[in-house]
């Protein structure tokens, strides 16, 4: 008797509880961002493991995944000028100055990644590893 009203309460304090409200939708320059950076946080990443291992391999991976970085570069940058050629309002203008000021940023990041795997390339290529 006690479990069924314990269930009883519980579905009662459930119907009494305000309607759960949507999750915000991510507008797709900013989901397109947040995917950019995935890609330069892998990269930086990798590039990182490619020096301190001096791993040639992973150098090249780096190396040969910017240009997905640069593309989605290009796709956000002409999205968001696009947008505001539109004449936005104000807060629209400013979060799209937002997103190619962070777009730049982040395609810098990976570039510089991109030059580490370059590096770990010539390294490797002029001083072999030594095992101690």
């Amino acid at each position: 008797m006690t479990g069924v009203r314990g269930a009883f309460r519980v579905e009662s304090l459930l119907s009494m509880a305000p309607p759960a409200a949507p999750l915000p939708s991510v507008p797709p320059l900013e989901d397109d961002l947040l995917t950019m950076a995935g890609y330069v946080q892998v990269s930086l990443l990798t590039a990182h493991k490619a020096l301190v291992e001096r791993r040639a391999v992973l150098a090249l991976q780096v190396i040969n995944g910017d240009d997905r970085i640069d593309r989605l570069e290009e796709r956000i940058e002409d999205g968001a000028i696009d947008r505001l050629t539109r004449r936005p309002d104000a807060d629209e203008a400013r979060r799209l100055v937002s997103v190619l000021m962070i777009n730049r940023d982040l395609e810098r990041v990976g570039d510089l990644a991109e030059g580490i795997g370059h590096a770990v390339i010539e390294l490797e290529a002029d001083h072999p590893p030594i095992d101690l």
